[in-house]
């Protein structure tokens, strides 16, 4: 009977300590399918080099993690948080668009338009149902 009972403690103990580590991989796991179908979508998009793609995965995975640490912070206000991503946001765009060509600039402004003109689009069907 104690056997047993040690037995259990210690799987259960077992248990919660390897559950941290499934979770961040699960996590490590879930970023990297974030960067490469954000990476597939540019490429697609601008038809990138394979250096401009590599340089496209570290600053979108640099991005994606600064942006999951601010979503961590307690410590201050949804308001500030908000802020913060923004302006991590604006930085990473800004940060791509220093590596592309001045053709892939004028592409990258013709899709940005058109996501822009679906977006307002989608909003228009919105208000009229």
């Amino acid at each position: 009977m104690k056997r047993t009972r040690w037995m259990l403690f210690y799987t259960f103990l077992f248990c919660i300590c390897i559950h941290p580590t499934k979770a961040q991989e699960q996590t490590t796991t879930s970023i990297e399918v974030c960067v490469q179908r954000a990476v597939s979508r540019w490429s697609s998009d601008l038809s990138l080099t394979q250096n401009q793609k590599t340089a496209l995965l570290v600053l979108t995975k640099r991005f994606i993690t600064v942006r999951d640490s601010i979503n961590e912070l307690d410590s201050i206000s949804f308001e500030v948080r908000q802020s913060i991503k923004k302006e991590a946001l604006e930085n990473h765009q800004i940060e791509i668009e220093a590596l592309l060509s001045l053709e892939q600039k004028q592409q990258l402004a013709i899709k940005r338009s058109e996501r822009k003109n679906i977006a307002e689009m989608k909003q228009a069907s919105k208000k009229k149902n």
